[in-house]
């Protein structure tokens, strides 16, 4: 040991010594943090609205727009204006489709999007029976950036969200505002109760009218009373005749409207009743997902414990919230009841399994039943979505065929009534008496008015029937929410909620790791290449033998490796100022590769020479492409997943990322262990076979400053 230090202070002395030695030494401790700096900042956050917002895309829209249910919707000029809220890109809103496209073409902008002029025909065309697919067109410019197409791709994902709740909005909407027909008439009382009301009337007017035709029928036989009869009942008859045609024609008017409405409130009530169903129907489809994660078998963290719980909580709000408004028969009450008591089974069996794994204890043996009670849950969702089909659907359906009929109807009878009064009126003045003739038209007459009498009342217990059924309740319920709100569900139905594990601040503190252990590579081969690592005159101090020479000569390396990745860590955590959950731990790891790439490097050269320089350029460059550092490692070639394992590279990174976003339990400790087993095979490299092979590397390195193209 006394033989090392005698060769490091004597390459200290000569350091310390000389000027230009000590400028370059300190140019090699301050450059590779420039590296480390330049790059993390360079990469802060290129992902963010406040970044991306300067790529410019054009959007252009061409729609003409179509007709529904004599409205005119524009969904282009919708997603229009939806866009121009949207910061998270720079949107260009240009007049013609031609020069989104010419801007593209001529680096103008990064991308264009160009909704078509039949957009919104093509996306109403299912209710004429056709299927058109309306279009949007996106061209981009892959030329002018590799990264900025997969930044600006997002423009479509965005786009397409837009459209989608624009157009699911409007028609749900649309559907909604159409369907109030059926539950409100001048937004003071129900139709169907209006109808009833005008109908009762109508009864009442008959049963006046026959009461006075019978008392007029009774006075045929007096001959003597036949004039003064026949006058009164003139009278009498024109007095109802003008009262009964205003409320004729107003309950007539009222049936008509309301039959020419119960088509499209029908489809309305029948669209309320899909949305049911295809909710219930998406709530099976999550459980068996979720059923098929938690069986699985892996070991469950708290937080992916946590997703799950609020996914569970989200399914049962949804299918609570789908049957609120409907009002359910005992046996589907039944199953929603013990469908909420298994949601409560399994969230209890949940929150076990975060107490265990809070406690440090294995979840497998608890997610295996939560899988149990999941399957129970599944069951219990497609049971009530069987039994919501087969019993609750079909009756919407009936209902809102009984009302269409029975509109129908009383338009019909509504119109024999004005019918029927106008010929009384015309047989009492068209005989100056009431004998003979007169008489029996009167009768012919009551009977027509009794016969129509009796099919007036048929209709309004019908009415009153469908008035008080508990599908009228259910669909005049759903009818009459906030079409505006409801509209807004369902175009976006299910909330997405992230929630990260080991959340990090932003880009630059993601890739922070990777070029800070890059610098320190990149710092430790700086100095393999300026400075020398065998001694030019072996054996100038006497007793010092060559092993003695290694560590004495690799001290100096270890001890600019250490300044430059102090320097480096310092600058990271306070200049750039990078997330970091352990700033000592950091510095550690740190070290810990600057001692590991520095002895590998220098043994390499000290064994190799030049050569030995070049192949530490090979390891630098197959690590950077290879190492995780940027890519994920599952997304690489294969060559790179054999090679992974033995790239030192990998452990520092991943040591430097605990520090960065979280600790699991023992990565660290283990990262580092792993970083220390590359120090042997350096040993190895630097003690045994440069001995072997010292003869040719000194011949190699003769050639080499014999010839002028080398430094």
């Amino acid at each position: 040991m006394r033989n090392v230090f005698k060769v490091f202070r004597r390459d200290a002395k000569r350091i310390w010594t000389n000027v230009v030695a000590l400028v370059v030494i300190m140019g090699l401790a301050v450059i590779p943090s420039l590296y480390a700096w330049f790059n993390i900042l360079s990469n802060w956050d290129p992902y963010g609205s406040a970044s991306t917002r300067n790529l410019k895309v054009a959007v252009a829209t061409e729609d003409q727009g179509a007709d529904l249910d004599g409205a005119r919707l524009n969904i282009g000029d919708i997603v229009i204006d939806k866009l121009k809220s949207n910061q998270s890109i720079g949107w260009v809103f240009v007049d013609k489709a031609e020069t989104a496209r010419e801007g593209v073409t001529s680096g103008q902008y990064y991308a264009a999007l160009v909704i078509d002029r039949d957009f919104s025909t093509n996306m109403l065309s299912f209710i004429g029976g056709q299927l058109n697919h309306p279009q949007i067109y996106y061209y981009e410019n892959e030329k002018k950036n590799a990264i900025a197409p997969k930044i600006t791709g997002k423009v479509k994902t965005t786009v397409q969200e837009e459209v989608n709740k624009a157009f699911v909005s409007s028609l749900a909407q649309g559907l909604l505002s159409a369907g109030k027909y059926i539950s409100n008439t001048d937004g003071k009382t129900p139709l169907t109760d209006a109808a009833l009301e005008h109908l009762k009337q109508m009864d009442s007017d008959m049963t006046t009218s026959i009461g006075i035709i019978n008392a007029y029928i009774s006075l045929a036989d007096s001959a003597d009373q036949v004039k003064k009869a026949s006058e009164a009942l003139s009278k009498e008859l024109q007095r109802i005749s003008g009262d009964s045609r205003s409320k004729l024609r107003a309950a007539k008017e009222r049936a008509e409207s309301q039959q020419s409405q119960s088509p499209g409130s029908s489809q309305a009530g029948q669209k309320t009743a899909d949305y049911i169903e295809s909710q219930l129907a998406g709530v099976s489809d999550y459980l068996e997902t979720l059923q098929n994660q938690l069986a699985d078998g892996q070991e469950l963290a708290e937080p992916k414990i946590n997703q799950l719980e609020t996914l569970l909580d989200g399914l049962h709000s949804q299918i609570n919230g789908a049957l609120s408004a409907v009002h359910l028969p005992a046996r589907l009450q039944a199953r929603l009841d013990t469908f909420n008591q298994r949601y409560q089974t399994l969230r209890d069996r949940l929150e076990g399994m975060k107490a265990a794994a809070r406690s440090g204890q294995s979840t497998l043996t608890l997610s295996k039943q939560a899988a149990d009670d999941c399957g129970q849950l599944l069951s219990s969702s497609r049971e009530i979505l069987e039994d919501y089909q087969s019993q609750v659907k079909p009756k919407i359906s009936a209902s809102m065929d009984s009302i269409r009929n029975s509109m129908a109807e009383a338009g019909r009878l509504l119109s024999d009534a004005g019918a029927n009064i106008d010929a009384v009126n015309k047989i009492l003045a068209s005989y100056p008496d009431l004998s003979g003739a007169a008489k029996g038209d009167l009768i012919t007459a009551r009977d027509h008015l009794s016969q129509m009498q009796g099919k007036l009342r048929d209709l309004i217990n019908q009415v009153s029937e469908l008035r008080s059924s508990d599908q009228y309740s259910m669909l005049i319920k759903l009818i009459e929410s906030d079409p505006d709100l409801v509209a807004d569900f369902i175009s976006s139905p299910v909330g997405l909620k992230s929630e990260s594990a080991y959340p990090i601040a932003n880009n630059g503190s993601a890739m922070a790791a990777f070029y800070v252990i890059l610098a320190i590579w990149v710092g430790a081969l700086i100095q393999v290449a300026i400075l020398r690592p065998r001694q030019k005159h072996p054996g100038e101090i006497p007793g010092v033998k060559p092993r003695h020479e290694f560590w004495g000569r690799y001290l100096i390396f270890f001890l600019l490796g250490q300044v430059q990745t102090l320097i480096i860590v310092l600058g990271t955590l306070f200049y750039v100022r990078i997330q970091v959950q352990s700033r000592l731990l950091f510095w550690l790891a740190a070290a810990v590769a600057s001692l590991v790439f520095t002895l590998l490097l220098y043994a390499l050269t000290y064994a190799f020479g030049a050569v030995g320089e070049a192949v530490g350029v090979v390891i630098m460059v197959v690590q950077v492409a290879g190492s995780g550092g940027t890519f994920p490692i599952e997304v690489l070639p294969r060559i790179y997943k054999i090679l992974y394992p033995f790239m030192p590279f990998r452990y520092g990174i991943n040591a430097l990322r605990e520090c960065v976003g979280g600790f699991y339990s023992n990565a660290y400790a283990i990262d580092l262990l792993h970083l220390l087993g590359f120090v042997p095979p350096a040993l190895v490299i630097g003690l045994g076979i440069s001995r072997i092979i010292g003869g040719l590397t000194h011949k190699i390195e003769a050639s080499k400053a014999g010839s002028d193209l080398w430094a």
